[in-house]
């Protein structure tokens, strides 16, 4: 309705769990794609009955983005564009730190349209990592598969609807785990340097279940 109206242009519907609203009388909304059904991700959320998942629909006008990021749990996903053109950025996960700022573990870099060569902030952005960005160009109907820990950023060219899924299986559940690992070190640290000024360690478990 707001569309109609000529408003809500920069509104921008993300992670809907649309597959989730579907009754056993209704069925599925949609099928998964053969290539992407070995889903441990998904696969584990349904068996335990969790109440949500990693199955999600997208729905933006044009102009409208996702800024750079990398998937949850260095997962894989995968997108398939229902209608509407996408451009995508994806960028290798060897390139990763250049686009955080000052080349530090800190948050990734916004737009990566809006780099220009030289920032200072981003010294590891040069023109032979700039060379490297695989640019795409999704059409209605196409899939676009994201391996694990690759850097990407969506843009819709046209008003667009996608379906996304988040998933892992046994090809990528090492680096997953790895990921885990790496992320629970991080927050003992940061627990332990709270250490001097209130006892939060105490509530650090020794491992995740």
């Amino acid at each position: 309705a707001l569309w109609e109206r000529g408003e809500g242009a920069s509104l921008y519907l993300k992670d809907w769990n649309l597959a989730m609203t579907a009754t056993a009388a209704e069925g599925e909304w949609y099928t998964t794609p053969p290539h992407f059904a070995s889903d441990w991700l998904n696969g584990f959320a349904h068996a335990t009955e969790q109440g949500s998942d990693h199955r999600f629909v997208y729905v933006g006008r044009a102009s409208t983005f996702t800024p750079l990021h990398t998937d949850v749990l260095c997962s894989y996903s995968w997108s398939f564009n229902v209608a509407g053109e996408k451009k995508w950025w994806l960028i290798p996960p060897e390139d990763g730190w250049r686009l955080r700022a000052d080349s530090s573990a800190g948050a990734l870099a916004h737009d990566l349209r809006e780099l220009k060569s030289g920032d200072a902030s981003f010294p590891g952005w040069d023109a032979e990592a700039r060379s490297r960005v695989l640019c795409v160009r999704q059409r209605p109907g196409e899939a676009i598969f994201v391996p694990s820990c690759w850097v990407h950023q969506v843009s819709n060219e046209t008003d667009a609807i996608s379906i996304n899924h988040n998933w892992l299986n046994g090809n990528c559940a090492a680096r997953c785990w790895d990921f885990l690992q790496a992320r629970r070190d991080e927050i003992v640290r940061i627990v332990e340097g709270c250490a001097d000024d209130e006892d939060t360690t105490q509530q650090v478990p020794a491992t995740f279940p």
